[in-house]
Formats: structure tokens, C-alpha cells, sequence
């Protein structure tokens, strides 16, 4: 019957544009018989669809045949039928979207000369110009084709230098001074997109900030963009945010959802310190009032903010019990961002700084058991997971329990991505050989038991309290990095030159910095590992060592100044140490008239820190290097 035929239709027209939006021309071909098998006739508009499919699957000259077809009246592929703009706007977009641009601004010169409006087909041009094309593309389809400036050719400008690779922010400003008068929502949401990718946040903020005092009426996307510039940059702006909110309700009369809400959580949890409780008001209160059901990203953004002062378990109750009452199911980066806080020291999250010995308050054994409940249920174990692991458990000065982890998250047959720990991993583990085998002295350090060392300053480490051990991990790791062909970086330096120092082992370590630089020369090594060798050369300098102090230092500063690392006070101190107990006060000079670039300042500080106390002959022959280069100079 007719009410059939009108199903048989409609559904055949639905296969026929999924199709052709899949870029399947077969399939779109077979749906477009069908509706003429149901009595359905041949039009414009199926055509169109036929040439986007195969726009979509990369056959443009095809396409480009059914166009010729159909200006020809032939019929050979078209039918019979005639084309319309929308017939050049999907062959144009074919060869746009396959970066043959000039054949589609062949075929847009012939829709100009046919007469036809080129809006639409220019505009699927634009989106695909490099940027540095754009506004030379534009001043032609201006001046040669009698093109109309809009909304919808601001937004295609747009799209062309922020969305390809690298975006161009200052040209996208350029476009917007070029048509202001034109700017819509959906202009200003993927310019604001731009500011934030960039990281120029209190930019976008202004941008923002000006267009609301302009003739635009901004929709929830647009606000909705907006608060997430507010939220997201540092520090948050949520007094700006929940103003804007109040907007969104009141002046705007528009209705907040559950992605806007979202963007309000995690921006509570963004500010220093986080505020859990505005958070939460958010979730039990904004939420119900408004009949929002939260989403994965709701929960996820929650069990952050908890997690941020150190509520793992409030945290896990609401991913493990609440989640399941909305019928939600956690995945993989809920279980994450709750290893996560039971990795995390407590101390460091509610005080800012622990200084500590090994850390109590973290909780790796319900870490463990959160990564067996996720293996369970069949989620993806990757490497944030076991950073968080592994970050735990050397935290709390537990190596063997952190190697197992390495292990087995490694050789579990049940992650579907073969995982490879990373430098990263195994600089935590050279970290927790600092927890587990040194005892840290200095000012501020706490050497009892109470507490927990996650923020330990391991420059102050100057004892080993079993070097068997520390030399057998450091091997281990070394060893092990080697094995799997990865990069150490100046963390992993950093903390090799510590172990060694503690050690005692100056040699070594010297050694260690030039076959790593030269190894890895694109390596930017940092001022302090430098440091910890010229105090501990300085603390166990004599004067029947003189030779080998000198040679080592000689070595340090060369490798120094060949990359370019600058000496401070605290270098600089300890090294001016070991010149006066092994007499070789030229290395200082030459430091002075090289690094130090004849910094005063710097000089006349060290000089009377030694006046004051009582190290009068270091103090003299520094004064007397000083006045030397400011003669020279």
C-alpha cells in the first residue's frame, strides 16, 4: 500500500545517506536503486548524495563526471536530472577534502560562470586552505567571484587556521578585525577554543569579556566554552564562572547542562586549594535541581577533586558505590584517577611540603587492589596506571613491591597493548633508592620515623646506610634501562649523580657525566647535580690530593661551559671550597670571566659570606681575582 511505499522509501533514503556519509559508494549506489525499485524517481538530491559518497571514499573525478553529466543533460550518469549549487558545493568539497584544491577552484570558477551563488561550495573550499592561504584565498573570491562576507565565511576562515596543523591564533585575530560585524556563536566558540589550545587564556578571557559587550547573544555553547577558559586557567577565575552561570539563568534565559556542570567540578577542583565542598554542592544540589543525570566525565571529575586532598576513599566510594546507583560503570580512567590518590602523599596535598623520611600516609596496597579489580574486569592497564604503582610504592621506600608491579603489568597477556615502561618509571624507582638506603642530614630534614617522605630533598642525602644494596639497585635500573632501549634524561642524571655522591664514588660520577653528555648530547643538564659533586669534592678535599681534585673539577667545568649550563651562588660556593683546600683559585677565575659574566653581585655576596666567617685568605684572593677581571674588562 501507499503508507508501504512511503516506509520502504524513507528507510532506503536513511541507508542511502549513512552510506554516502561513510564514504561506501557501493552501498549508497544499491540504496539509490532500491528507492527507484519502490517507484521512487530520480532527482537532484540523490545525485548530490551519489557524488558526496564519493567525495567521502577520495573518487572526486567521479563525482565531477556526475556533474558533467547533468550540465550536459545526457543523462549517461545523472538521469536526466540538472544540478544545483548544492550539486558543485559536494564536488568542490570532494577535491578540497583530498587537498587537490585547484581542480576544486576549477570547478568553482565554472559554478561562477554558470551564475550560481558560490557561498556554500567556497566556504567547503576555505575549510581545507593552508593557512597562510587564507586571506590571499579570500581576497580573490572577493574580488573575482563576487563573494559575500557572512557568519558562514568567517566561520570556514576560521576553521581553516585553527583547526590545521600548526593553528595560526594571530592570523585567526587577523580574520576576526577583517569582518567583526559578522562574528557569531559559533565563530567566537572555535576562537575561544583557539586562545585555549594555545594557552593564552587570559587573552581568551578578554576576547570573551568584549564580545559580551557587543550585539552578540551568546548560546550555551558559547558559554559553556567560555567557563571552561574561566576554569581552566591559573588561577581559575570561578567568581567570573559562577557569575556566568547566574547570566546563563537569569539574563540569557537559557537552561545549564551537564557538560556545563562538569566544567564548574573540575574547576573547583583547579583552585589552590581545591574547594571540595563547593564541588560537592555542585554535585548533590546543581545537579538535582536542574533533573541532570551525571555522566561518566561528572564522576571521573569528582573523584578528582577528592582525590586532590587526599579523600581517596570518599573518592572510591563515590566510583565504586554511587556510580553503580546511576547505572553507570566505571572504566579505566576512574581507576586511574584512584590509584592515582592512593599513591599520593596526604601530607604534600593538605600542607604544600613533607619533609619526611618514608612515606606512611600514601596507600599502595589499596592501590594494588584496585589494579587487581580493574584486571578483573578486563580494563586496559596502561602506563598511567603503573606510574601511579610504582610512584606508590617508592614513595614508601618499597623497590622489591615496585619491581613486581613493573613486571607484572608488563607480562599481562590481558592488556591488549603490549606496555613498556617509560624513563619516567624507572627514574621513581631511582628515587626510592634514595628512600630506602640513605639517611638524609641537613637543615629541615626530619630523620625520625613519623610522617612520610614523599617530598624528601634528597640533596641532603649525605650518608648510604648500605651501600651493597644501593650500588646493587642502581646497577638494576641502569641495567635495565639499557635493556629496553630507552633515553635517560637529566632526571635520571640527577639522580645517578646523587646515588654516586652518597656513595662516595666522585670518580664514577664524573665519568658517568661525560658518557651520558656525550651520548646524549640534545640532554639539557641542569646546574645541580654539578653542585652536589663540587661539595662533596670540597668536603673531602686534601691537600695531598690536589692532582685528582684538580683534574676532576677541570672536567666538571669544562662540560659545563660546552653545554651551556650557568653557574649559581650555591655551585659556585662549593666549588670557591674546593679551590682553597686543593690552591687552585685559577679555576675560579676562569669560572669568573666565563659563567658568571662578571655578576658582581654574586661575587661580592660569596666574598663577604667569607669575611663573616673568618675565612679571610679565601676572601682576600677572591677580591683579588675580582679586581683583576674589572681591570681586564
Amino acid at each position: 500500500g501507499l503508507a508501504g511505499k512511503r516506509q520502504n522509501i524513507e528507510r532506503f533514503r536513511g541507508v542511502m545517506n549513512r552510506s554516502a556519509n561513510c564514504g561506501n559508494v557501493d552501498a549508497t549506489k544499491r540504496a539509490f536503486q532500491s528507492l527507484l525499485g519502490v517507484g521512487d524517481r530520480p532527482t537532484t538530491v540523490y545525485m548530490n548524495i551519489i557524488i558526496k559518497s564519493y567525495a567521502r571514499a577520495g573518487r572526486a573525478v567521479e563525482g565531477e563526471m556526475i556533474l558533467n553529466s547533468m550540465l550536459a543533460g545526457d543523462g549517461t550518469y545523472s538521469y536526466g536530472v540538472a544540478p544545483n549549487e548544492g550539486t558543485f558545493c559536494e564536488v568542490v568539497s570532494g577535491y578540497a577534502q583530498n587537498q587537490d584544491l585547484p581542480s576544486a577552484w576549477r570547478v568553482l570558477i565554472n559554478q561562477v560562470r554558470l551564475g550560481m551563488s558560490i557561498q556554500a561550495s567556497f566556504c567547503r573550499l576555505l575549510r581545507w586552505v593552508p593557512p597562510p592561504d587564507v586571506l590571499s584565498v579570500l581576497s580573490s573570491g572577493f574580488n573575482h567571484m563576487n563573494l559575500l562576507l557572512d557568519s558562514k565565511v568567517m566561520f570556514s576562515a576560521l576553521v581553516a587556521v585553527l583547526e590545521n596543523n600548526p593553528p595560526d591564533l594571530d592570523l585567526a585575530l587577523e580574520i576576526v578585525n577583517m569582518g567583526s560585524g559578522y562574528l557569531d556563536n559559533k565563530c567566537c566558540c572555535i576562537l575561544l577554543t583557539g586562545f585555549k589550545n594555545e594557552n593564552k587564556f587570559e587573552q581568551g578571557i578578554e576576547f570573551f569579556e568584549s564580545v559580551l559587550e557587543g550585539d552578540i547573544i551568546p548560546d550555551l555553547k558559547l558559554l559553556t566554552t567560555a567557563i571552561n577558559l574561566y576554569v581552566d586557567s591559573t588561577p581559575p577565575h570561578m567568581e567570573k564562572a559562577e557569575r556566568l552561570v547566574e547570566d546563563l539563568i537569569e539574563k540569557y534565559n537559557l537552561v545549564p547542562d551537564i557538560v556545563l556542570f562538569n566544567s564548574i567540578i573540575r574547576g573547583f577542583g583547579n583552585m589552590k586549594p581545591p574547594q571540595v565542598a563547593k564541588a560537592l554542592d555542585v554535585f548533590n544540589n546543581k545537579l538535582v535541581q536542574y533533573q541532570l543525570k551525571p555522566t561518566l566525565h561528572t564522576y571521573s571529575g569528582i573523584a578528582n577533586v577528592l582525590c586532590s586532598v587526599g579523600d581517596a576513599q570518599a573518592a572510591e566510594v563515590m566510583i565504586l558505590e554511587k556510580m553503580k546507583e546511576t547505572g553507570l560503570t566505571p572504566n579505566a580512567v576512574h581507576f586511574n584517577i584512584l590509584l592515582k590518590g592512593y599513591s599520593q602523599c596526604r601530607c604534600k596535598l593538605l600542607n604544600g611540603i613533607c619533609k619526611c623520611r618514608v612515606c606512611f600516609c600514601s596507600n599502595p596496597e589499596r592501590a594494588l587492589e584496585l589494579l587487581a579489580m580493574m584486571e578483573s574486569r578486563g580494563l586496559e592497564v596502561g602506563l598511567l596506571t603503573l606510574h601511579s604503582l610504582v610512584k606508590a610504592f617508592c614513595s614508601a621506600a618499597q623497590l622489591e613491591k615496585a619491581w613486581v608491579i613493573v613486571a607484572d603489568v608488563m607480562g599481562n597477556e590481558r592488556n591488549s597493548q603490549h606496555i613498556r615502561p617509560t624513563t619516567q618509571v624507572f627514574n621513581m624507582l631511582l628515587r626510592g633508592i634514595f628512600l630506602r638506603y640513605t639517611k638524609p642530614i641537613g637543615k629541615g630534614v626530619d630523620t625520625g620515623n613519623a610522617g612520610c617522605g614523599a617530598d624528601s630533598n634528597w640533596l641532603n642525602v649525605d650518608l648510604v646506610q648500605d651501600s651493597l644494596g644501593a650500588r646493587f639497585e642502581l646497577t638494576r635500573v641502569l641495567d635495565k634501562i639499557s635493556e629496553l632501549s630507552l633515553k635517560p634524561d637529566e632526571v635520571t642524571l640527577h639522580y645517578v649523580l646523587g646515588i654516586n655522591s652518597a656513595l662516595g664514588t666522585l670518580d664514577v660520577a664524573v665519568d658517568f657525566v661525560n658518557s651520558f653528555l656525550s651520548v646524549y648530547s640534545e640532554v639539557s643538564m641542569p646546574v645541580t647535580p654539578y653542585t652536589i659533586i663540587f661539595r662533596k669534592i670540597s668536603e673531602k678535599t686534601s691537600p695531598d690530593g690536589e692532582a685528582a681534585v684538580r683534574k676532576n673539577v677541570s672536567c666538571l667545568l669544562s662540560r659545563m661551559a660546552k653545554d651551556g649550563v650557568k653557574m649559581d651562588r650555591t655551585a659556585l660556593k662549593h666549588l670557591i671550597d674546593t679551590a682553597s683546600k686543593a690552591n687552585c683559585y685559577d679555576l675560579v677565575e676562569e669560572q669568573h670571566a666565563t659563567v658568571v659574566k662578571m655578576d658582581d653581585a654574586l661575587f661580592t655576596e660569596l666574598i663577604q659570606s667569607y669575611r663573616d666567617a673568618g675565612m679571610h685568605s679565601v676572601a682576600a684572593r677572591l677580591t683579588e681575582i675580582s679586581f683583576t677581571k674589572k681591570e681586564q674588562v
